[in-house]
């Protein structure tokens, strides 16, 4: 699984740290089955592109099925994904 960091266009970067896109096309994209994100003090907006991603917050053991666009702000926990094939995640992390 490779993440694609991109500089945003120069209008947006007062506003845009970067946008970001990830796909899990076959087993060999899967380095560790579930990734944890450590709290951020930023905002993001996720866009499933492919399959549902599956993601837990305080315990990382019960998932649920994240089909459409997500606005994560400023948490205090960590989040876990759970990665599978025909996941594609676009993202966009404000400053």
């Amino acid at each position: 699984m490779v993440i694609h960091y991109q500089k945003p266009i120069f209008e947006l970067e007062p506003y845009i740290n970067h946008p970001w896109e990830k796909s899990v096309i076959d087993q060999s994209d899967i380095p560790y089955e579930i990734e944890t994100i450590f709290p951020e003090d930023q905002l993001n907006i996720t866009f499933t592109l492919g399959l549902p991603y599956l993601r837990a917050q305080k315990n990382p053991s019960v998932f649920e099925k994240i089909d459409t666009h997500v606005i994560e702000a400023l948490h205090t926990i960590p989040s876990y994904y759970k990665h599978q094939i025909g996941n594609h995640i676009f993202g966009i992390k404000f400053k």
